[in-house]
């Protein structure tokens, strides 16, 4: 056998590949649960998130440039147009608090879904 490979039982590696789909499924129907009961501000807060990993991602600049510098003045930008009043920038400690109080709910609905099975048949 050559160096480097997996193991050699091909029915272990399928198996093995349908688990993590069937893992990443719940997972991706979670969140879907979860986004549904977010607040206007939070469902925001993950939209600007998400365009950070993008933008970030996708980048040519050399230097690091956090997703706190992207979010933070979008976001403001953002409360100021939606709710007419001026807010200070949130702060990266209360920035990834949210996202841990985000993650926390979708864990919460993964369990759900695994408990109860596929609810959204």
């Amino acid at each position: 056998m050559p160096h480097g490979t997996s193991t050699g039982n091909p029915a272990a590696n399928k198996a093995s590949g349908l688990i993590d789909i069937e893992w990443s499924k719940t997972w991706i129907m979670a969140v879907e649960l979860m986004e549904q009961t977010l607040s206007e501000k939070s469902r925001k807060y993950v939209e600007l998130r998400r365009d950070a990993a993008h933008q970030l991602k996708n980048r040519n600049k050399p230097g690091p440039i956090g997703w706190v510098d992207y979010v933070q003045p979008r976001y403001v930008e953002w409360f100021c147009y939606r709710y007419g009043r001026e807010i200070n920038p949130p702060t990266k400690q209360a920035m990834t608090a949210w996202m841990n109080k985000i993650v926390y709910t979708a864990n919460i609905a993964r369990y759900e879904i695994l408990l109860r099975g596929n609810i959204f048949k």
